[in-house]
């Protein structure tokens, strides 16, 4: 009985070789790199929905940093608004949110405390989605939903960039 042994062959070359090993007839110096694109961390969900969003041939990437300017606002978005909900429960103070919330919308807050926010009846109130667009260099516009028992409801706000570190200058419960 003959047995018979599988050959393999080399994977073929699929990159070009790199700079440093190609000789070029120029003796220019080589290009510098373009700066890579950060994505800001953010929820499974809106990650997924951001990759699918993306587009390849959308504008180069900024040289700036608003790749960490994105995920601190998304980082202080997602625990202030959580903040916010657990005010609007009645589960926390709305003192504890006087750092954090401009003087005008901690009022609102307070306000809408008191009265019954959309749904209140249905349970504690849990953060579902959170996405966030930098509308300009210190500034976030953010958008989300939360969940009530069975039911979902809307919210925006707007952060800014302070040299106290970030500041929820608006909030809107939809």
């Amino acid at each position: 009985m003959h047995s018979r042994r599988p050959s393999l062959s080399p994977a073929p070359r699929c990159e070009p070789p790199l700079e440093r090993d190609r000789v070029r007839p120029d003796a220019s110096p080589p290009r510098a790199a373009l700066p890579c694109r950060r994505i800001p961390s953010q929820s499974g969900s809106a990650q997924r929905a951001a990759q699918r969003r993306a587009r390849p041939d959308g504008p180069p990437a900024s040289s700036g940093n608003d790749g960490e300017t994105g995920s601190a606002a998304t980082r202080f978005a997602e625990s202030a608004l959580r903040l916010v909900l657990e005010v609007l429960d009645g589960r926390r103070p709305a003192a504890q949110l006087r750092k954090l919330a401009a003087p005008q919308v901690l009022a609102a807050i307070e306000t809408l405390a008191r009265s019954a926010p959309p749904g209140r009846g249905l349970g504690p109130a849990h953060l579902k989605k959170l996405g966030i667009e930098l509308s300009g260099p210190n500034t976030a516009e953010i958008y989300g939903s939360y969940q009530r028992g069975n039911r979902v409801f809307a919210l925006a706000a707007c952060v800014v960039l302070h040299r106290a570190g970030w500041q929820l200058t608006a909030f809107r419960v939809l």
